[in-house]
Formats: C-alpha cells, structure tokens, sequence
C-alpha cells in the first residue's frame, strides 16, 4: 500500500509540475502580450493627444476669452491686423490709380489719334474756293 501511495503522489507531484510549469509559461506569454498591448495603446494615446492637442488649445483659448468677457475685460486690439489692412488698401488703392492713368492715357492717345484721322486737312481761307 505504501507503494503505491508513493506512485499517487509521484504522479500528483507529476501533474502539479506540469501545471506550474504551464502556469507559469501562460503568466510569461501573457505578460509579454499585456506588454505589446501596453506598447500599442501608449502609442494610439500618443497620436490622439497629437490630434486633440490643436482643439485643446483653442477651447482653452476661448474659454479665457469668454471668462474675460464675463468678467468685464475688453480684449486686446489687434494692432497687426490693422496694420496688415492698412497697408493692403493702400497697395490696393496704389495699383488701382496706376492702372486707371495708363488705361486713361491709352484712351487719350486713342481719342487723339482717331480725331486727328476724322479731321479733314488745314485749309487756308485766303485761297478758298468760291
């Protein structure tokens, strides 16, 4: 009996080292695997922040905008976009009468070279025609 009571317990010492040994490959994969999924979700996090982080800063951006203007504080002038018009519109108004002399002196031209074409020649009243 004591035999094979020694065979039992050789065979559950068999099966308990297997299942550790199973246990502990299965603990391993897994850890790798929750590593690479660690790996992937750190770099999904790291594009969604890169994509969030415009919209980020403009809701920040309007939420001071909109504390302030709670609050009773004017927003600052904006000095370069007044600039940045001034200065268009008189490039803008500087090619507009450049272009409108040349298209006025072309015109001139033409009118005077057409009335000079209608006009008949000189004639002097001394030698007329009866």
């Amino acid at each position: 009996m004591g035999s094979r009571l020694s065979g039992q317990t050789r065979e559950a010492e068999r099966i308990a080292g297997q299942a550790w040994e199973e246990l502990v490959s299965r603990i391993e994969s897994g850890g790798d695997t929750a590593r690479s999924f660690a790996k992937r979700t750190a770099e999904f996090a790291d594009d969604a922040g890169d994509r969030l982080r415009p919209a980020v800063r403009e809701s920040r951006r309007r939420a001071g905008a909109a504390l302030d203007a709670l609050s009773g504080r004017r927003p600052p002038i904006q000095w370069e976009l007044i600039l940045a018009g001034v200065v268009g519109g008189a490039v803008l108004g500087w090619l507009v009468a450049t272009l409108s002399r040349k298209a006025a002196e072309e015109q001139f031209i033409l009118h005077e070279a057409e009335m000079q074409r209608d006009v008949p020649a000189f004639v002097d009243p001394e030698t007329s025609l009866p």
